[in-house]
């Protein structure tokens, strides 16, 4: 087991000689908080590469809605084992310590030191307030459920160099902008999907990504995605998006691809026929010497009978 010690208020874990991971922050920050680069144990500094545990996680709780006594209700828990969701039973709800602060209301902004590598899964799950979230280009792991339900979340830098973004990691926010890394490969399921967010209309994505997961993006006002790819080199799930969003492929290099309509019509003019006038090009003939004057009026008989 983790050796595990206090320091200035906040729970650290030591990972190794060198380094250490942040698992509960002290109760009274509130406001814009700086995460810690260091913390000191026994006389000795070590680094914060880490934030969140790694144990199994839960974020998601709902109840029986029949019940009259809320505080009696039945209780689902949806969590992560490391593979996979499940919803399982609970009698009573007790936060897990997979969550720096559980539904805290009072922290409304983070800054990340640059020393952070990983935000572990449910890390910041249920930070009610928080509106601005800067991650530092050193993180290059965000868990599933990271910040899940930051239901005031506007303002969000993500990290170059990050390759996915996980299952509901940042779901529920009402981003008016957002700008995915060049460096992003997968967008996991409802990654930033969210029933509040009446802001975010339009949507760019990279060239580097190759998958966007289920209901990754289920905005109500999002109208319109650019990809910069070409068809068929993205896997996007059939409920990614709206069925009311246009999506634009615009390739690799920024050149739209033309649409199957504009295909069909050019198809469409190089087969139209060619008006020739039967009579004239017979005349022609003749006077090349190809087929005599008798000959002329059998073809235009023919002709005129065929319709």
């Amino acid at each position: 087991m983790a050796t595990e010690f206090n320091h200035n208020g906040n729970v650290y874990e030591i990972i190794n000689d060198k380094e250490v991971r942040l698992t509960k922050l002290s109760n009274s920050v509130s406001g814009e908080v700086y995460i810690p680069k260091y913390a000191r144990y026994n006389d000795k500094q070590y680094i914060v590469t880490e934030i969140g545990c790694v144990e199994k996680c839960s974020y998601y709780r709902t109840y029986d809605k029949n019940a009259s006594d809320r505080r009696k209700k039945p209780l689902i828990v949806t969590e992560w084992d490391g593979t996979e969701w499940a919803s399982v039973f609970r009698g009573t709800y007790k936060p897990t310590r997979s969550s720096l602060f559980p539904e805290n209301k009072t922290i409304t902004s983070l800054i990340i030191p640059d020393t952070v590598k990983k935000i572990n899964c449910c890390a910041f799950a249920n930070c009610l307030a928080l509106e601005k979230l800067i991650l530092p280009n050193s993180v290059n792991f965000i868990g599933n459920g990271a910040f899940y339900c930051c239901r005031k979340l506007k303002e969000l830098i993500l990290p170059e160099g990050i390759s996915k973004i996980p299952s509901h990691a940042f779901y529920v926010n009402i981003l008016a902008e957002l700008t995915i890394p060049n460096s992003v490969k997968t967008i996991g399921d409802k990654s930033f999907c969210s029933g509040l967010n009446e802001s975010l209309t339009r949507l760019t994505i990279p060239s580097s990504v190759e998958e966007i997961g289920k209901g990754a993006f289920k905005l109500k006002n999002l109208k319109e995605v650019d990809i910069y790819n070409d068809p068929g080199e993205v896997m996007i799930a059939g409920d990614a998006f709206l069925s009311t969003v246009k999506i634009n492929y615009l390739g690799k290099n920024g050149v739209a691809q033309k649409s199957n309509s504009s295909d069909k019509t050019e198809k469409a003019e190089s087969k139209a026929p060619v008006s020739i006038n039967l009579d004239e090009l017979i005349k022609a003939v003749i006077a090349d010497g190809t087929i005599t004057e008798k000959e002329r009026g059998v073809i235009l008989k023919k002709a005129t009978a065929a319709g």
